[in-house]
């Protein structure tokens, strides 16, 4: 039996993660040089999705368009946002009052947002079912 983080594979994620953070850095100056401002937080966010994906599943597919819901409207947003925004979502629709004051309607989606939310989690599972497959 062998370890799940023997050296070479640790050396392997450690280039995976140069390469994420010099894509990264060649990002800020594109923007930057475009017009001026780099919003930080978002770049690290695409950087870090952009190295457990690849970590994950072996290509880098953090800047790949996926369907978006946001206010019953369809966008195109990056594979990157689309799962933090959808995460995020999710871990705070467990506090909702109607889910935590009557857990059987957590498997119910009434609320449109928590709607939009069901069809985020249902487009990123049929993109990733295509990039494993």
């Amino acid at each position: 039996m062998s370890p799940a983080f023997y050296k070479g594979k640790l050396e392997n994620l450690t280039e995976i993660a140069k390469s994420a953070v010099r894509t990264t850095v060649k990002r800020f100056e594109s923007l930057s040089s475009e017009n001026g401002e780099v919003d930080i937080m978002q770049e690290v966010n695409t950087m870090t999705t952009r190295i457990l994906l690849v970590c994950a599943f072996g290509v880098d597919i953090a800047d790949q368009k996926v369907d978006y819901w946001i206010n019953g409207r369809l966008e195109k947003r990056t594979v990157g946002f689309s799962l933090l925004a959808t995460f995020g979502d999710l871990i705070q629709r467990v506090g909702a009052p109607h889910v935590q004051l009557c857990p059987p309607l957590a498997s119910y989606f009434i609320l449109p947002k928590e709607r939009d939310m069901k069809r985020n989690a249902q487009a990123l599972r049929a993109f990733v079912e295509t990039v494993i497959d």
